[in-house]
């Protein structure tokens, strides 16, 4: 209805907004407006209901919806060329101060590379790449937001400062006091020592061997070790008992470098070795303290035989000089170095007597050393030396391997025959 008529105001006049001043009827141009106020074009049709002014009441008007088209465009974005002085920074110095007072809008700067500039168009889309993702599709708006970005030989950058902890914690153990960590043994072939603080076992860690330097020696060998012999000594050094700079006197391994000068031995090799500080994962030291294992020798077998052999050796030829014609007392005949012992002296055709702390071994003895039974005593009670001067007619033996504590050492003592 676009005209006001006395038969239609009769009705309308019922309405609540007749009453409060609110126009119901519009005429065409006011419809006209209106409807571009609402989003619609212009009034594009009007048929009048009836051709003549008397009779015409309203109209058929035609008009369209507007698609409306929303442009997005950036807070800010600053473009600037990356120059060789202070003041080239200038930019990047006021979008920080702007930054810190707009709070929550994005204010993102774009340095161009001066030195090598990009052509026109490679310029131009790195642009908009970037402008783009932040302000059309609003990526990178997590707290990680990154706002200075510098095009360098066409690639972009962000002046971004990750922390190094690793090299903060290496910065920092010199000024501070050390803290353990759990690592990988043979982490990137790092040579490692057990080290202890003299007296307090809870202490045992492993910390950089210096003994393993970047050449190897031409007349050593080295070693990834793979057991290593824990022997009394060791216990005693680490309480700090006896004065040593490292611990472990045997060990066994496979051969992972050999010196220049070095021969009959290649990389790969098993070999077992009795030197000092052996309780590391990588060990070097002189070709001749090393000896070949056979394949078939698992490296726990093969670690314990150097310290019992050699100490076997040593006491038997060095210090006893033990020949045929001497008869050999040894004690703990059944332990590692009490079997050592035994073989030794049974190569150079020595008489043995032998004692044992149990009756079951017994048998280990006589089987496998064929020791036979009447040479073989019991060591908890006295009752050996009895049977030892027995076996001698009264004058015991000439040479007494290891010892006893309390009444049964002075019998032992009491066992040797006249020099």
């Amino acid at each position: 209805m676009t005209q006001e008529r006395i038969s239609k105001t009769v009705l309308i006049g019922i309405l609540p907004e007749w009453w409060a001043g609110q126009k119901p009827v519009l005429n065409e141009p006011e419809w006209h407006n209106a409807l571009l106020e609402s989003g619609f074009s212009e009034l594009e049709a009007a048929v009048w209901d009836y051709p003549d002014e008397p009779e015409h009441q309203g109209s058929m008007m035609v008009s369209r919806v507007i698609e409306k088209t929303t442009v997005t465009t950036p807070d800010v974005l600053v473009i600037g060329e990356e120059e060789d002085y202070p003041n080239g920074s200038l930019v990047k110095g006021l979008a920080r101060a702007a930054r810190s007072e707009i709070v929550g809008t994005p204010i993102i700067t774009l340095d161009l590379d001066a030195q090598n500039p990009l052509a026109e168009d490679a310029a131009a889309d790195t642009i908009f790449t970037l402008f783009e993702s932040h302000f059309i599709l609003k990526r990178n708006r997590g707290p990680d937001l990154d706002f200075e970005y510098t095009e360098i030989d066409g690639v972009l950058m962000i002046p971004r400062v990750v922390e190094n902890n690793t090299l903060n914690r290496i910065i920092k153990s010199p000024l501070s006091t050390p803290v353990l960590e759990n690592q990988p043994f043979n982490h990137f072939r790092r040579p490692l020592r057990m080290n202890v603080t003299p007296g307090f076992l809870d202490t045992i860690h492993f910390v950089h061997d210096e003994r393993v330097v970047e050449n190897l020696p031409n007349d050593c060998v080295e070693i990834e070790v793979k057991a290593v012999g824990l022997n009394f000594k060791d216990v005693v050094i680490g309480l700090g008992h006896i004065l040593s700079e490292a611990l472990g006197g045997e060990a066994s391994g496979i051969i992972s470098g050999v010196g220049r000068s070095v021969h009959g031995f290649v990389i790969g090799d098993r070999v077992s070795c009795y030197v000092f500080g052996t309780f590391s994962n990588f060990y070097r030291g002189t070709a001749s303290a090393f000896q070949k294992m056979p394949e078939d020798m698992p490296f726990e077998l093969g670690t314990p035989l150097p310290v019992t052999y050699c100490t076997a050796y040593y006491s038997v030829h060095n210090l006893a000089g033990a020949s045929e014609e001497d008869s050999v007392l040894i004690h703990a005949a059944t332990g590692r170095l009490g079997q050592g012992l035994v073989e030794l002296c049974q190569l150079i055709g020595a008489e043995i007597f032998a004692t044992m702390g149990l009756f079951e071994k017994k048998t280990l003895l006589i089987d496998r050393f064929a020791i036979p039974e009447y040479h073989i005593f019991f060591s908890r009670d006295v009752s050996f030396a009895s049977g030892i001067l027995r076996m001698t007619s009264g004058r015991g033996a000439n040479v007494i391997m290891k010892s006893l504590a309390g009444e049964a050492l002075h019998l032992t003592w009491n066992c040797t025959a006249p020099y």
